[in-house]
């Protein structure tokens, strides 16, 4: 990681978004995108509220980093909150597949029901709260 990805990293953890999103876009705009910016990027921007522009940060980037279970994980997560639902299924099957090949922790992807998560509601409710924060 570069140093001003670390100095946007360090706005993202002070809170101070807006200077992290900017410092990120900086990046982006002027190196080969690393992929933990671009997902920091996309972070940023989904914490100010930017969904579709943190879905996009993502999607110019598809190509690259495709085969990566985190920026699958990120691009799932941003395309469902901005609407891309095809997208955002197109990246479900993609970390489904490494999970069928073995390259996905165990816990990283569970296929289960409504059913299921409603019993997860019902025996451990934290649970289902810790699930949506990390969404986008």
């Amino acid at each position: 990681m570069t140093a001003r990805s670390e100095l946007a990293r360090s706005y993202m953890l002070a809170g101070r978004l807006k200077e992290a999103e900017e410092t990120f876009r900086f990046i982006n705009s002027k190196t080969e995108v690393d992929i933990d910016a671009v997902i920091m990027w996309s972070q940023a921007l989904r914490a100010l509220g930017r969904m579709d522009e943190a879905f996009d940060a993502l999607h110019r980037v598809r190509d690259k980093y495709w085969e990566d279970k985190d920026f699958l994980g990120m691009y799932l997560t941003c395309g469902y909150s901005s609407g891309h639902e095809q997208e955002a299924h197109e990246a479900l099957m993609a970390l489904d597949d490494l999970r069928k090949k073995g390259l996905l922790e165990p816990d990283r992807l569970r296929q289960g029901t409504v059913e299921d998560l409603l019993a997860l509601n019902e025996e451990k409710p934290e649970n289902v709260k810790r699930i949506s924060a990390n969404s986008c």
